[in-house]
């Protein structure tokens, strides 16, 4: 790990060009980092899942300004950045994108587990949807008409442009169940009555529906989970660059201030655990954490940045296929 420079003014503000800098350069404070020894871990679990993660410590040390031409130095930073080239910008783009795609997954991700998702829906158009603001709507309104059938539903939704121009969603939802009442008040089968309302929704653009419904497979909120962040990823690198990558309605029922039952999907926050001191000891205490008879999802460990991240899930079960 290289160690960086960094250049504060007086009331901490950082100092990226000359108009940063105060009158008398003796009021900068220099910081240079250096990677620590221990290893800040955090954890987060739902539903029996775990998320477990260590990063090795930067540490940022104030230094002596004598040490550093300040002018020199914040001529570097204004040099790099009015020689940019394209492809350095190009780069530097694509990073920032990544670090967006990274936290939009993760939202994604958590709130699959959260919500115990077993089920893959997917909304489609006949017509050549290209509207991505209309697409959205729709989606606000589909979920608003079956929320009034069926109050339990909820979904986290990805956005997918197919290769003739037109979009379609693909919704990860809990498991839905076998009958639904119809408009008449008479209980049919699910499947019927989630086309019938998306019908409803787009109209004389028509549209179809695709439930992920194979008798005997197991459907783990992890590997929806996983799926549909890729989706995410995806719409990252070739969506627009300001474009909500996904949506989530319904979740958990809660009383809300008028009295009225409402829904909402709360995934718990991250939990800070303190530091280890070694990267054994990062790895160790991950496994700890685990529950007994859960299996591990995915690991990934980086000697070189430091980094230990591991996913678990509970047991899986065989869902019943819904209707």
């Amino acid at each position: 790990m290289h160690s960086t420079i960094r250049l504060m003014g007086p009331m901490g503000k950082p100092i990226r060009c000359f108009d940063d800098l105060p009158a008398d350069h003796a009021d900068v404070i220099v910081l240079e980092s250096r990677p620590g020894t221990r290893f800040k871990v955090k954890a987060w679990e739902s539903n029996g899942h775990v998320e477990y993660s260590a990063r090795r410590e930067t540490l940022w040390e104030e230094v002596d300004p004598g040490e550093v031409h300040i002018g020199k130095a914040v001529a570097a930073m204004e040099n790099k950045r009015l020689q940019e080239t394209s492809a350095e910008r190009a780069e530097r783009v694509r990073r920032n994108c990544m670090r967006s795609s990274g936290r939009a997954r993760k939202v994604v991700r958590r709130t699959c587990k959260a919500m115990g998702a077993t089920t893959l829906l997917t909304l489609t158009y006949r017509a050549l949807e290209t509207d991505l603001v209309r697409v959205k709507l729709d989606l606000k309104l589909f979920a608003q008409r079956m929320q009034r059938l069926y109050p339990e539903f909820c979904f986290v939704a990805a956005f997918e442009r197919q290769q003739r121009g037109a979009w379609h969603m693909h919704l990860a939802c809990r498991k839905l169940p076998d009958l639904l009442p119809a408009k008449n008040g008479v209980k049919v089968r699910s499947f019927n009555v989630i086309r019938a309302v998306w019908r409803a929704v787009v109209k004389e653009r028509e549209g179809n529906i695709d439930v992920s419904r194979r008798a005997q497979t197991i459907h783990s909120a992890a590997r929806i989970a996983s799926y549909i962040a890729g989706y995410i990823a995806k719409d990252f690198s070739e969506g627009e660059k300001w474009s909500n990558r996904y949506a989530v309605y319904g979740g958990a029922m809660d009383d809300g201030p008028d009295g009225r039952a409402t829904l909402r999907i709360r995934p718990p926050k991250e939990l800070v655990l303190g530091f280890v001191d070694s990267a054994r000891e990062a790895i160790e205490t991950g496994f700890d954490l685990l529950l007994p008879g859960a299996s591990v999802a995915t690991t990934r460990f980086s000697r070189e940045r430091g980094v230990f991240y591991l996913a678990a899930e509970p047991p899986l079960k065989r869902q019943e296929c819904p209707s």
